[in-house]
C-alpha cells in the first residue's frame, strides 16, 4: 500500500517513529519557549548534559511536564499503546551544537521531540533511523517528531542557526517490560528528581 495511503498507526509501527505537523498548536509551541527562556533566566537550569555540553537544558520543567500529560490521548492513538508519562526534558541549542547519534533509555520508550521556536534561516534536521530506512525530519514550530526512542537511533548535524528550543516528551508502555518508569521514579509529574546540584545517574547521559 503507498505510503499516503496507510493511517498513522500504521506509518508508525513500520518505520518506528512519525513525523507530525503541527502536533500542538504554533501559538502554544511559542508560549512554551518563551517560559523556556524564563527559567532559563531563573536558577535551576543547567547548562549542559552529556548530550550536548555547554547547551542550558531543564529536567521536569511544571508547564513542560503538563504537557507531557495532556497530549497523552494523542500519542496513544498514534501509537496503539497505553502509556504512562515518564518526563519531559528541554534544551535551548546554539550555534554549533551536534546531537550524538544515540538511542535512548528506557524512560524514553515512545519519545516525542517538539520544536517550539527557533531562530535560523534554514531548518535543522533530525535525523534518524526507523525500521525501514534513514530520513531527516525538519521541524518547524509546533511540529513534533514521535519516535521509538530505545529502537530508533537518532542525531543532528552542527547548527548553523542562532537557537533553537526543542522539547522532549518521554512515555512507556503500561503494558511493557518499561512500566516501572512510570513518571520516571518520580512520585508525580512536575517534581524534580534529584534535590542537589548532580542529578542521579540515570539521567547524566540525557
Amino acid at each position: 500500500m503507498p505510503r499516503e495511503n496507510r493511517s498513522q498507526t500504521e506509518l508508525f509501527a513500520l518505520d518506528g517513529y512519525l513525523r507530525i505537523d503541527r502536533l500542538i498548536r504554533p501559538a502554544l509551541a511559542r508560549q512554551l519557549c518563551a517560559y523556556a527562556f524564563r527559567r532559563l533566566r531563573s536558577r535551576g537550569v543547567r547548562f549542559g548534559d552529556s548530550m550536548v555540553p555547554g547547551t542550558p537544558a531543564l529536567y521536569g520543567a511544571s508547564k513542560m511536564d503538563d504537557l507531557l500529560r495532556t497530549i497523552v490521548p494523542s500519542i496513544e492513538k498514534i501509537t496503539s499503546l497505553r502509556l504512562y508519562p515518564t518526563y519531559s526534558y528541554f534544551r535551548i541549542y546554539q550555534r554549533g551544537d551536534v546531537l550524538q547519534r544515540h538511542c535512548d533509555r528506557p524512560a524514553c520508550e515512545i519519545s516525542v521531540s517538539i520544536t517550539l521556536d527557533q531562530e535560523t534561516t534554514r531548518l535543522w534536521p533530525l535525523w534518524i533511523t526507523g525500521r525501514r530506512s534513514t530520513r531527516p525530519a525538519s521541524l518547524r514550530p509546533g511540529d513534533g517528531l514521535i519516535y521509538r526512542g530505545i529502537e530508533c537511533k537518532h542525531w543532528r548535524n552542527s547548527f548553523r542557526g542562532r537557537w533553537q528550543c526543542q522539547l522532549f516528551l518521554h512515555y512507556v508502555d503500561r503494558d511493557g517490560p518499561n512500566a516501572g518508569w512510570k513518571y520516571d521514579h518520580r512520585p508525580g509529574l512536575g517534581l524534580p528528581v534529584w534535590t542537589r546540584n548532580e542529578p542521579p545517574r540515570h539521567l547524566r547521559r540525557y
